[in-house]
């Protein structure tokens, strides 16, 4: 079985001061809820059931911003690591 990722956001623009966090939400919906699916518990593709990690934020970064097995790197999505962090913050409330 062959995985393909692909991505349409090449954004590269730089962040003006007044520029405002997307929310965590926002940013899961439009990168993560194909593989993981809104609760967290699809696993398309082997991906994991986030409500059921017990993974620490630190290690989360690491995922996201590195990738994982079938996941490919993610931080290239966010703007700013407060946007990282409201990702984090929203994947931590899908737990149980």
């Amino acid at each position: 079985m062959t995985l393909f990722f692909v991505s349409c956001d090449t954004s590269t623009e730089a962040v003006s001061e007044d520029y405002v966090s997307r929310s965590g939400k926002e940013l899961y919906i439009k990168h993560c809820v194909v593989c993981h699916g809104m609760d967290g518990k699809l696993g398309a593709s082997g991906s994991k059931d986030l409500s059921m990690s017990t993974m620490d934020t630190s290690a989360m970064v690491n995922i996201i911003k590195n990738g994982i097995n079938g996941m490919p790197r993610q931080g290239r999505y966010f703007k700013t690591e407060k946007e990282l962090a409201n990702t984090i913050e929203f994947v931590i409330s899908l737990r149980n």
